[in-house]
């Protein structure tokens, strides 16, 4: 929790203290990235189409239909595509905010 100015919260007494916000934040994601692993865990051997936005080193980065850039996770497929592709691939792994990806 961060007060911020003009809102309710922030004129709450007593105040949360710094250890206890931080206890309950790592308690929060800790909750949140199990959720974020079930729901990615569930497009396992599902087929998708994949946005290219870049490669390189041998991996190619792109995002899903459900992936807003810079907030949600990424679609990482081994080998380099060309970016602004799109192409189809098979979801082989889920981690916590990305999913691994062959293109089919």
């Amino acid at each position: 929790f961060s007060p911020e100015e003009g809102t309710a919260a922030a004129r709450l007494e007593p105040q949360v203290s710094l250890e206890v916000a931080q206890d309950r934040l790592r308690r929060l994601m800790a909750r949140q990235e199990a959720i974020s692993l079930a729901r990615n865990e569930e497009l396992l051997g599902k087929r998708m189409t994949v946005l290219v936005e870049g490669a390189g080193e041998g991996l190619t980065v792109g995002r899903t239909y459900r992936d807003a850039p810079e907030i949600d996770g990424l679609a990482l497929i081994r080998g380099e595509l060309p970016a602004g592709t799109f192409v189809e691939a098979v979801v082989v792994q889920a981690l916590v905010h990305d999913l691994v990806m062959q293109p089919v």
